[in-house]
């Protein structure tokens, strides 16, 4: 297997002396180790030539601090026990591997731990693969998995070859993988199209239904004619209805579809912005956490005049600008950013962001950055 296909679950126990242990998905220990002159560098130079890192195990309850930057560095997946794991169990863990040390052993304990951890959602990835004759792929779509917390399906269809998805090559050249917008983004449009397919199979099946309402004799019964004709017909009236209103929800997801395709394909001239319904406390809470927000952010706000000093607060050291669908004169004065005015510029939306053409935004953002300026030089001048 190629190193850089190699996926790996890394053991590590931490302290004075450090030990490790590296397995692969398979099981079977690559390599393992411990030292007093091990830390956070040298432990990445020595595991990073072996594979890939998706899964690190500690035998520990609480996540010591060197295995959380060890897995930031690598974006891994920690797995931890809830309580810590007991000699005994470590013992009878490895007891089929060799080590040097009780560190080395903890580690692979540690380990071993990871990979049973890991081991449902492995085997679906590898039964996927299998169904869908994507062995090739599998390595990379469990990385995407783990890494990026793509559905299996949305990342096999980030994969797939140009002439399957045209529109993929066109954006990853402007924006790779770990831009985690874009990956929301595409994750949208691979489930959008599922649901699409689903309702045209559940169209289908009214259709057939239909066909046979129209041909089927009557069944006998003690009813007049006139009532079963009518019963009948009151049938084939409501599964026209429901058919029809399948097929304006698929054409109502086409719709959506295409949108964002079209947002996907003109990604690099887009400003995303986060959506939020106002800056109150609770909302606040709630978003920052869901839409992950970041230095630098610029947040799409729907009623800022509705608003709290500690929502506020707890944006301000990462937000300088905010795209406001409804703000008064007093609250753009009042609030430390920048407040632009969503009606100056061709927004569009969905129920948890906002795109705004770059060149477009940079024009208001300019504009309004300059006006502000201009006040703060005439206060100053007042004030003197």
């Amino acid at each position: 297997m190629n190193v850089n296909d190699r996926l790996l679950i890394v053991g590590i126990d931490p302290g004075t002396t450090v030990g490790y242990a590296v397995l692969d998905t398979s099981g079977s220990l690559l390599d393992s180790g411990s030292s007093k002159e091990l830390d956070l560098d040298s432990l990445i130079k020595t595991i990073s030539p072996l594979g890939k890192v998706l899964f690190i195990g500690t035998d520990k309850a609480k996540i010591p601090s060197l295995i959380g930057g060890f897995a930031a560095k690598f974006k891994a997946k920690v797995h931890s026990p809830r309580e810590d794991l007991k000699k005994d169990d470590k013992r009878a863990m490895t007891r089929s591997f060799s080590f040097n040390t009780d560190h080395e052993q903890d580690a692979i304990a540690s380990a071993i731990f990871a990979l049973k951890q890991s081991e449902p959602l492995l085997l679906r990835i590898s039964k996927y693969c299998e169904k869908e004759n994507k062995q090739v792929l599998q390595a990379r779509i469990t990385e995407l998995v783990v890494k990026k917390q793509l559905s299996i399906r949305a990342a096999s269809a980030l994969l797939e070859e140009p002439e399957s998805s045209p529109v993929v090559e066109e954006i990853t050249k402007e924006k790779p993988l770990e831009q985690k917008d874009f990956v929301r983004l595409y994750n949208q449009v691979v489930e959008l199209r599922k649901e699409k397919e689903i309702l045209k199979l559940s169209n289908k099946r009214l259709v057939k239904a239909l066909k046979k309402s129209k041909i089927k004799p009557a069944p006998i019964v003690v009813q007049s004619p006139d009532k079963r004709l009518a019963e009948k017909d009151k049938r084939i009236f409501q599964l026209i209805a429901e058919m029809n209103s399948k097929k304006q929800t698929i054409s109502h997801q086409e719709r959506k579809l295409d949108e964002l395709y079209q947002l996907l394909a003109r990604l690099q001239d887009i400003v995303i912005l986060k959506r939020f319904k106002n800056l109150g406390t609770r909302e606040v809470q709630e978003k920052k956490d869901i839409l992950k927000v970041r230095a630098g952010d610029i947040l799409l706000v729907d009623n800022a005049d509705e608003h709290s000093e500690q929502g506020i607060a707890m944006l301000k050291e990462k937000v300088g600008t905010i795209v406001a669908k409804k703000a008064s004169r007093g609250t753009i004065a009042r609030l430390p950013f920048i407040v632009l005015n969503s009606s100056s510029m061709q927004l569009r939306e969905n129920q948890h962001f906002g795109f705004i053409g770059k060149k477009e935004f940079e024009r208001e953002k300019n504009s309004k950055e300059v006006l502000k300026k201009i006040v703060q030089d005439y206060r100053k001048e007042r004030s003197m």
